[in-house]
């Protein structure tokens, strides 16, 4: 076929979008796959059945040469269709299933009250839609499938043609909801007992007890069943992710640090492509959190001191005396010095020339900025005080420390 390239192509960026596609050929049976495993969880087998046998029909019917069929089923799943030419038979590449809408937990609530989803069900509901994925842009999978059949039909008109579920097919919605077993029972006491500790743990930077967590295996995702156990994993991460943030955040972490590391997991999440390595990381990201909370929490200081802290730590060039500081703060100078020394341990010049010198080390370790530069970006105009406070805390110049750096 002169498009197979284009077709590979396709589904490559498919797959970068985190959505399925499927090529299909006469007669269209249905698997479960499809709607990745909704139906099966939900329906009784009867209704199943049903559908497996009009799937093949609507399809037909639905997907004609030079045109894109659009599909929005019941539960607000969208779905492309795109009819391949050049075939020994007919032949369609199904896009889907994800939505265009972000499903919420009052939407998700909504669906079900309006299909009339039973109770029981509502959890199953939940995960399935944190799996599917949400297309801010109604364009973005549209234009791929007018580009893809615009490739394959050649000088010809694209049409794209909307069409909804068989609602003449009656859902009959599976009402099994078997008590659970001891087991289950004891595995969910004993699920929720692990995170508890963990976020207790997380949030008070308590490390020995992360690491007797992880050596016992104590600390895991849920891990709930779906189609794509790659994609899953990765859900289940990015909520783990969610609960390591909230834990942190009662550590009393600056929201500048809980985003930044929240960002940096999701994006690693996403890019890993092994499930071994996705284990691996959920580790890493305890550990990460839990020193978070060592380096950078402020609950045991009073709400004056933990601004004034957060004020020194992201604006280090700004004027940061003590007179500044107090003006900045609403509070008397005397009043702030006396708080600050009690509460760190150290006075407010040592702490903010210890905090610039620990960035001018970040920088120096990082950068080849010339020192002047460097002293610039910690707040230090001038380089012969700065170079004066670098040897007092470090018992070196910064061109001694840069040396260092150079031989090892």
């Amino acid at each position: 076929m002169p498009y197979t390239n284009t077709l590979h192509f396709t589904q490559k960026l498919l797959r970068e979008l985190q959505v399925k596609s499927y090529v299909l050929t006469e007669p269209f049976n249905w698997s479960p796959t499809y709607d990745g495993g909704l139906r099966k969880g939900i329906l009784s087998q009867s209704a199943l059945e049903q559908i497996a046998s009009a799937w093949p029909r609507q399809f037909a019917n639905a997907v004609k040469d030079n045109i894109i069929a659009r599909l929005t089923d019941a539960y607000h799943c969208e779905y492309m269709c795109v009819r391949l030419p050049d075939n020994p038979g007919p032949a369609i590449l199904l896009i889907g299933p994800f939505t265009y809408e972000k499903m919420t937990e009052s939407r998700i609530i909504g669906l079900c009250n309006e299909l009339q989803i039973p109770g029981n069900l509502t959890a199953f509901m939940h995960r399935y839609y944190q799996t599917l994925p949400f297309m801010a842009d109604e364009r973005c999978v549209k234009a791929i499938s007018r580009l893809l059949a615009e490739e394959m039909w050649k000088n010809t008109k694209i049409y794209v043609s909307v069409f909804g579920e068989d609602r003449l097919i009656k859902p009959v919605y599976n009402i099994d909801h078997p008590s659970p077993t001891v087991n289950t029972l004891h595995r969910l006491e004993l699920q929720y007992t692990n995170e508890s500790v963990l976020m207790n743990a997380i949030s008070n930077g308590d490390l020995i007890t992360i690491d007797q967590m992880l050596e016992g295996g104590k600390v895991i995702a849920n891990n709930h069943k779906f189609t794509d156990s790659l994609r899953d994993k990765k859900n289940e991460l990015i909520v783990f992710n969610t609960i390591c943030r909230k834990a942190a955040e009662k550590g009393h972490i600056h929201p500048v640090y809980l985003e930044e590391t929240f960002d940096k997991n999701i994006y690693e999440i996403e890019r890993t492509t092994e499930i071994e390595e996705l284990n691996k990381f959920s580790r890493r990201m305890v550990r990460e959190y839990c020193l978070l909370v060592q380096s950078h929490s402020l609950k045991n200081y009073t709400q004056p001191i933990r601004q004034a802290i957060n004020h020194i730590a992201f604006h280090l060039t700004d004027d940061l005396s003590l007179s500044a500081l107090a003006k900045l703060l609403m509070l008397n100078s005397s009043y702030l010095s006396t708080l600050f020394k009690r509460e760190t341990g150290m006075t407010l010049t040592y702490y903010v020339n210890l905090k610039r010198i620990e960035h001018a080390i970040f920088l120096l370790n990082t950068t080849t900025f010339p020192i002047q530069e460097i002293a610039a970006l910690c707040g230090i105009r001038d380089l012969n005080y700065f170079t004066k406070t670098f040897k007092k805390y470090k018992n070196c110049t910064p061109t001694e420390y840069r040396e260092m750096l150079k031989g090892k």
